[in-house]
Formats: structure tokens, sequence, C-alpha cells
């Protein structure tokens, strides 16, 4: 598995699969993470950010911009646990009736699918899993410097052994 464009703090120069995979490490541990995102699927593109918890509870706010049908579509969320606020004017429009908020209950709806929601979430991306990964860093190459934010930051293009990954990660994350 190769990830592309992950970034560490500082402007250093080369650093190692150890280096990369304590960066990750300090990262989970801080208790939240900031993330930008990029979405594809069927006839949707999107790219946002937002601020997510990295303990065991799911929370998290994010603002992403959806393109569908050649329409780009605002959409704010707030997550906790496995509720999802969202808020947009299509929303607003299509099926609120002017209310601002909808609330989507993953948990209920699985049930009443009879859908297992989590071995669903547990094989879901998210920014967690993702520290998760970079516990197997291999081999690891810069591929340039920016500022973030005002910060330094280096981009890093990182080989990740999954079985070494796995062996390090705990809990759902595993």
């Amino acid at each position: 598995l190769v990830l592309l464009g992950a970034s560490c703090g500082g402007g250093g120069g080369s650093a190692s699969g150890s280096d990369i995979a304590r960066a990750a490490t300090k990262s989970a541990r801080a208790g939240s993470l900031e993330a930008d995102f990029a979405i594809s699927g069927r006839g949707l593109e999107g790219s946002g950010s937002g601020v997510f918890n990295t303990g065991g509870k799911r929370a998290g706010q994010l603002s992403m911009k959806v393109t569908a049908s050649g329409r780009q579509i605002p959409v704010d969320t707030i997550v906790t646990g496995d509720v999802f606020y969202m808020r947009s004017p299509v929303f607003t429009q299509a099926v609120t009736e002017g209310k601002q908020w909808i609330k989507l209950d993953l948990a209920a709806l699985a049930e009443q699918r009879g859908i297992d929601l989590s071995s669903l979430l547990d094989a879901s991306p998210t920014p967690t899993n993702a520290l998760a990964y970079l516990a197997g860093a291999s081999d690891v190459e810069k591929v340039g410097s920016e500022s973030v934010q005002g910060a330094k930051a280096t981009h890093y293009e990182v080989t990740v052994d999954l079985q070494r990954a796995a062996s390090h990660a705990n809990g759902s994350v595993r």
C-alpha cells in the first residue's frame, strides 16, 4: 500500500519508516486531528476538511463541497457516535420543509435494514485508521515541503507493510 501526500510537521529532510510511525502514534494520542479529504463515487466527487476525535468515541465536525450532476453542493456535518447531523441548502429545499439540519442515525437505519453497523464502520476509512496504517511505514521518500496554515510541513510518499501495521494496531482499528 502506498500513501501519497503524508505530511509531518517541521520542515525537515529525510525520514525513516520509524519516524513516520512515531509521528502517526503521536498524532493519534493527541486526542484529535484535523484532516483534509477527498471523496469520489458514482457521479459524485468532493473535498473537504474537518476535525476528528481520535479516541474511542467517533466524533467530529466537517465541511465539504460535493459535486453531483455538475452542481456544487456545500454540506456541513457533525458526527457524534453513530449519528450524523447534516446541513445543506439542498436538504432545506428538498426534504426538511425549511429546517436547516437533518439527523441521520446510522445505528437505527442499520437495525431497520438488518445490517451489522460495527463491521461496516470498522471497515470504513477514517482519520484514526489512516494513522494506524502509518504504524507499518517502511520505505519513505520526501516528495516536497510547503507551509500549511503557517506551519512548515514535509510531504512524504510512504510504502506501508499492512501486516506490520496490523501487528501494532489496537482494538477495532486492527
